[in-house]
C-alpha cells in the first residue's frame, strides 16, 4: 500500500504544474468512481497503485501523473459547469415566455370551463325530467344487478366450499388466504340467508386453521425481524400485524426528521397561535357589541337581559370550539383570559341596565310626594314579576357558567393528556419536560407549540393544569363568577326596591299623622284596649305584605332551578337573625325579607313621632300588635324592637326605670319623651 503522507507531499509538489495534458489522458483511469456516494479516497488511491509493482521512483512518477490527470479532469468539469450555466442563462427568457404562454392558456381554459359549466347547467335544467326517469331506471337496474350478484355469490360460495379443502392441502398460505377472502366477500352478500351464522362460524374456523399453519413463520419473523419473511404470507390477517410490528422499528432513527418536518409545516402558524388569546379576545368583544341589553322600559329590558344569556354562552362555546380546533387545547390559558374579558364586559352592561331601571323607578316613585292613595299600594306588582324574571336570568347565567367551566376544565385536561404534559413538580415548582419526540405516535397531532416557542405561556398552562389536577372542583372562571354574583345582588336589590319603596312611602307618613296629637275625648280614653281597631294605614301595609305569596306563585308553583339558584346565591336585605331556622321556598325568603324590612322601617318611623297623647298611645300599641300578628301568621317572628316599643307604650311612665337594661336605652328615651310631652 502507498504511504499516504508521501502521496500528500507529491500532490502538493505537483499542484501548480502546467495543465497541458491531452484529453485522452482522462481515459487511462476510471474516474466514474468519484460519482459514487460511498467514495473513499484511500481505497481509490490504493487501487490505482495496487497493480503496479514498480520501484519507488516509478511510483513517484505515477503519482505525479495521477495528480496531473486529476487536475485536468477538474478543469474539464469546471468548463462543463460554466457551459451549462451559460446555456441556462440564455434559455431563461424563453422559459419566462413559455410560462407567460401557459398562463394565457390557463386563463383561456378557465373561460372555456365557465362556458362549459353554463352549458351543463342549461342541459341539466332542460333535461331534469329525463334525468329523473333515467335515475329511476338506474335504481331498478342496480337492484336487479344486486339480486343477480347475490345469486351468483350464493353459487360461488358453494364452489368455494368444495375447493377449500384442496387448497388447504397445498399448504400455500397465499392461495389459502385468497380463497378465504373470496369466501368472505361472498358471505357479505349472503347476510340475509337463514344459515348465515353457521357460514360465518365455518369461515372463522378456516381462518383459525390458516393462522395455526403460519404461526411458525410468524415466530421466525419476530425472532429475526425479517420483513421479507412476513411478505411471503402477506394475505394473512396475522401476518399483517407482524409486518407492522417488524417495520415499526424502522419508522422510529426517522421520528426526529419527521418532527423537524412538523416544525417546518407549523412555523408560519406559530406566531398567530402564540397570539391566540389576544386575537380571540378582540373577536369576542367585537361580536359582543351587537348584543342589545338596555331599555328604559322594565318589560322590554327584562326580556333583553333574559335573551342575552343564551347569546353570551353561544359566543363562549364557539370560542371553546375554536380553541380546540386551532390550538388543540393548548391555548386554554389565552381562552380563559379572553372569556374573562367577555364576561367582564357583559357584567358591566348588565349592571348598567339595572342601574338605569333603578333610577327610572326611583324617579317615578319620587314624583308622587303626597300621601299614597288607596289604589297606589300594590300597583307595582307587575313590575315586581318582571324584576323576578331578571333574577331568573341571573340564575340561568350562574348555572350556565358552572356548566361551561366544566367544559373548559375538560378541554384543558384533554390537551394536557394528549401532549403528555406532567403536573408541576412539588419540589422544584417547575414544569416537568414533555415526553421525547421519539415516543410520539402522531407528531402532527401532538406538536406542542407552547413548549417549543413560549416557555412563559407553557409554564402558565402547566401551573393551571397542576391546580386543576390537584382539585378537579376548582373553578376556572372564579373572577367572572364573582362579577356575576354582584350582578345577581343588584338584581335582588332592584326587585326588592320595587316591592319595598311603596311600603317606605306609607311608613314615611306615620310621624306626621294628626292622630298622635289628638286627645280622643273622655269616652275613648275610658274604653279598654281590645275595643280599639287598627288604623287604615297599618291594615293596608298588612294586606300588602300578605299579598306577596300570591305574586310569587307563578314563579314557585313549578320547579324553577334557575330562580332557585339565583336565590341561593344572592342575598336579600334584612336577613334573618343568626340561628334562625332555614327556609326552603322562594316565597319564604321574600316574605321574611319584606316583613323584617317593614318592621324595621316601622320602628324608625315610630321613633320620629314628636309627641303622642294617652289615647294615641293605646292606638299605636294596637297598630303594632296588628302588624306583629300579621307577620306571625306568615310564620315570621315579630321584631324584638317592635315588641319593646309596644311594651313601653303599655306600661306607665313611672315604671320605665324598672325596664332599663332589658330594653335598649334608645327606645326608652324616645318613647318616654313623646309620651311625657302630653301625659305630664
Amino acid at each position: 500500500m502507498v504511504n499516504m503522507s508521501y502521496l500528500e507531499d507529491k500532490l502538493t509538489e505537483f499542484h501548480g504544474a502546467p495543465r497541458n495534458f491531452g484529453v485522452g489522458l482522462t481515459k487511462v483511469h476510471d474516474f466514474s468512481k468519484f460519482l459514487d456516494d460511498n467514495f473513499d479516497v484511500k481505497d481509490w488511491v490504493n487501487a490505482a497503485f495496487k497493480a503496479q509493482k514498480d520501484s519507488p521512483e516509478q511510483k513517484d512518477a505515477q503519482a505525479a501523473t495521477l495528480v496531473m490527470k486529476l487536475q485536468l479532469f477538474i478543469q474539464e468539469v469546471n468548463n462543463s459547469l460554466e457551459e451549462t450555466s451559460q446555456q441556462a442563462l440564455q434559455n431563461l427568457p424563453r422559459v419566462l415566455r413559455d410560462v407567460e404562454a401557459v398562463k394565457q392558456e390557463a386563463l383561456f381554459l378557465k373561460e372555456q370551463m365557465q362556458l362549459v359549466k353554463a352549458d351543463i347547467k342549461k342541459v341539466e335544467e332542460d333535461t331534469s325530467h329525463s334525468m329523473k326517469m333515467l335515475l329511476e331506471v338506474d335504481v331498478v337496474k342496480s337492484k336487479m344487478k344486486a339480486a343477480s350478484d347475490a345469486l351468483q355469490e350464493a353459487d360461488n360460495w358453494t364452489t368455494l366450499m368444495a375447493d377449500v379443502e384442496e387448497v388447504f392441502q397445498s399448504q400455500d398460505p397465499t392461495a389459502i388466504a385468497n380463497k378465504l377472502i373470496a369466501m368472505q366477500h361472498s358471505l357479505s352478500i349472503l347476510s340475509h340467508c337463514g344459515d348465515y351464522d353457521e357460514r360465518c362460524q365455518h369461515l372463522e374456523t378456516l381462518k383459525n386453521r390458516l393462522e395455526a399453519m403460519v404461526s411458525p413463520q410468524i415466530v421466525a419473523a419476530f425472532t429475526t425481524h425479517s420483513l421479507d419473511q412476513v411478505v411471503r404470507a402477506d394475505s394473512s390477517e396475522v401476518s399483517e400485524v407482524v409486518r407492522e410490528c417488524c417495520t415499526e422499528c424502522h419508522r422510529f432513527p426517522r421520528k426526529s426528521h419527521f418532527f423537524k418536518l412538523v416544525q417546518a409545516v407549523n412555523a408560519p402558524l406559530i406566531p398567530h397561535l402564540l397570539l391566540y388569546g389576544q386575537l380571540e379576545e378582540e373577536h369576542l368583544v367585537q361580536e359582543f357589541t351587537g348584543i342589545q341589553m338596555e331599555r328604559r322600559d322594565l318589560i322590554d329590558c327584562a326580556q333583553l337581559l333574559s335573551d342575552s344569556v343564551g347569546k353570551l354562552f353561544k359566543l363562549a362555546n364557539e370560542a371553546l370550539e375554536r380553541c380546540t380546533s386551532l390550538t388543540d387545547g393548548l391555548g386554554s390559558c389565552g381562552l380563559q383570559s379572553a372569556l374573562k374579558s367577555l364576561f367582564h364586559a357583559y357584567c358591566e352592561r348588565f349592571t348598567s341596565a339595572l342601574d338605569l331601571l333603578a333610577n327610572i323607578h326611583e324617579q317615578e316613585t319620587s314624583k308622587d310626594v303626597a300621601s299614597p292613595s288607596e289604589s297606589a299600594l300594590g300597583e307595582d306588582w307587575t313590575k315586581f314579576q318582571h324584576a323576578l324574571k331578571i333574577i331568573q336570568a341571573c340564575g340561568e347565567l350562574i348555572l350556565q357558567c358552572e356548566e361551561f367551566d366544566l367544559h373548559l376544565s375538560s378541554t384543558l385536561l384533554h390537551a394536557a393528556t394528549t401532549h403528555n404534559i406532567q403536573p408541576m413538580s412539588p419540589s422544584a415548582l417547575a414544569p416537568m419536560s414533555p415526553r421525547s419526540h421519539s415516543s410520539i405516535s402522531n407528531p402532527f397531532k401532538e406538536f406542542n407549540y407552547l413548549a417549543e416557542n413560549d416557555s412563559g405561556q407553557y409554564s402558565k398552562f402547566v401551573k393551571l393544569y397542576t391546580l386543576l389536577s390537584q382539585d378537579e372542583s376548582s373553578f376556572q372562571l372564579q373572577s367572572s363568577m364573582d362579577e356575576i354574583a354582584r350582578v345577581n345582588e343588584l338584581a335582588h336589590k332592584l326587585a326588592f326596591g320595587i316591592v319595598f319603596n311603596q311600603l317606605n312611602k306609607q311608613l314615611a307618613e306615620v310621624p306626621l299623622m294628626e292622630v298622635w296629637r289628638s286627645a280622643g275625648g273622655m269616652l275613648s280614653a275610658e274604653l279598654p284596649t281590645f275595643s280599639l281597631s287598627p288604623q287604615e294605614y297599618i291594615t293596608k301595609i298588612g294586606q300588602y305584605v300578605m299579598t306577596l305569596p300570591q305574586q310569587l306563585e307563578p314563579f314557585t308553583s313549578q320547579d324553577n332551578p334557575m330562580l332557585d339558584k339565583a336565590m341561593e346565591t344572592g342575598r336579600l336585605p334584612y336577613p334573618p337573625e343568626p340561628g334562625s331556622p332555614e327556609v326552603e321556598h322562594l316565597a319564604d325568603h321574600w316574605l321574611g325579607s319584606v316583613a323584617r324590612g317593614t318592621m324595621h322601617s316601622y320602628v324608625e318611623a315610630i321613633l320620629k313621632i314628636p309627641e303622642i297623647s294617652p289615647h294615641a298611645t293605646r292606638q299605636l300599641g294596637t297598630d303594632i300588635d296588628y302588624l306583629c300578628n300579621v307577620v306571625e301568621a306568615l310564620e315570621i317572628s315579630a321584631s324584638p324592637s317592635l315588641r319593646h316599643i309596644e311594651k313601653l307604650l303599655k306600661i306607665p311612665l313611672s315604671d320605665y326605670g324598672e325596664v332599663r337594661g332589658t330594653i335598649p336605652d334608645r327606645f326608652v328615651h324616645a318613647v318616654g319623651a313623646m309620651r311625657s310631652s302630653q301625659e305630664s
